[in-house]
């Protein structure tokens, strides 16, 4: 009879392995506002055998003298942006929680409406500085923006704008389908 407990358990055991494959990726934060790629970068990237970058693209806060949520710290300098971005990479905005403790429920449409632009216009910037022999060797003739399998919006929310950050979260991920 113990027998039968140690071939059940080792089939139980057996069955809930998996093969796994696919090789671990190895991603990098770059949080800095310009593409300033340097040989040192250049080293740093492939010594460690970077293949994703989460890239900061901008940063979302209140504007008391315009009472409006407005884009800051936004990245520039992209002659060197295909060091980054040649390879997979997703966008990263950052959202002030001061900008959804005084968000106006009447304008969520046309922030969310506004983000989407400010990326696509930032993936538009970035791949014109693609090499056109590196695009050639990825998704050729993709949009930059349908390159982009997601996006990550970051926000130290708290209890009392979990609801607005997440419904507008909803909502922004509804005019980004696939992202």
């Amino acid at each position: 009879m113990k027998w039968c407990y140690f071939a059940l358990l080792a089939a139980v055991f057996c069955s809930c392995l998996q093969a796994y494959d696919k090789k671990p990726e190895h991603s990098f934060y770059f949080w800095k506002t310009t593409f300033a790629g340097d040989s040192n970068d250049a080293k740093f990237i492939l010594r460690n055998n970077i293949d994703h970058f989460y890239i900061h693209y901008f940063d979302v806060d209140w504007s008391e003298p315009l009472d409006m949520p407005v884009p800051i710290a936004e990245i520039t300098g992209f002659k060197n942006s295909s060091l980054y971005t040649a390879k997979h990479y997703t966008p990263v905005i950052f959202i002030t929680n001061k900008t959804f403790e005084n968000f106006n429920p009447y304008r969520q449409d046309s922030f969310e409406y506004n983000i989407r632009k400010k990326i696509i216009f930032i993936s538009n910037r970035i791949d014109e500085n693609i090499p056109k022999e590196i695009k050639s060797a990825g998704k050729n003739n993709a949009t930059a923006f349908s390159k982009i399998d997601e996006i990550q919006i970051d926000c130290d929310w708290t209890p009392s704008t979990k609801e607005t950050y997440f419904e507008f979260l909803k909502k922004l991920k509804s005019i980004l389908p696939g992202k």
